[in-house]
């Protein structure tokens, strides 16, 4: 019987076996990096920025409303209730946003609930019985991803009942 010897190429094995594999896999690695890294980093970032857009959009809601509600007890008429919206909104300590980039829009003034349900707004001004109003309020946000500029509105409506002001009695 003859025994035949392959040397160091028996079994597919390498001279330089260990810096030959180092040096694979180092180069895999990178690759691997190459490939992943921005996959990472896009979702990252991407979730940071969404966070950031519910804290402004439930921010914006939340002082909306709580300006909304000081302004109502207040004894605010329905002319001036567009910019002491705004005025509370600003002052507010709860409020994360930066009050230059909020906007109230002009009020839609409805005569009733059923003009309100049919979205026919009336164009004059509070009267003495009373309308419903719709203010708007938009801030104006930039994010870093704009796919996620279309997610959030960035924008709150609320609706008031301007009551009749009351003549004091004598």
């Amino acid at each position: 019987m003859v025994n035949v010897s392959m040397g160091s190429w028996q079994d597919g094995q390498h001279k330089c076996t260990k810096q030959y594999k180092q040096y694979k896999q180092r180069g895999s690695m990178m690759v691997e990096v190459a490939f992943l890294l921005p996959v990472f980093l896009f979702i990252v970032f991407s979730a940071l920025e969404l966070a950031r857009g519910l804290i402004i959009y439930a921010s914006l809601n939340h002082v909306l409303s709580e300006a909304a509600r000081q302004v109502k007890l207040s004894t605010a008429s329905g002319a001036n209730y567009q910019s002491l919206l705004l005025d509370e909104m600003t002052t507010n300590p709860a409020s994360l946003l930066d009050s230059n980039k909020l906007v109230v829009e002009q009020a839609k003034f409805y005569s009733s609930p059923e003009k309100l349900a049919d979205q026919e707004p009336n164009d004059s001004a509070v009267d003495s019985n009373g309308l419903l109003a719709k203010y708007t309020v938009s801030y104006q946000v930039t994010l870093l991803s704009p796919w996620l500029q279309n997610l959030f509105p960035f924008r709150a409506e609320i609706l008031v009942k301007h009551e009749p002001e009351l003549e004091d009695e004598a």
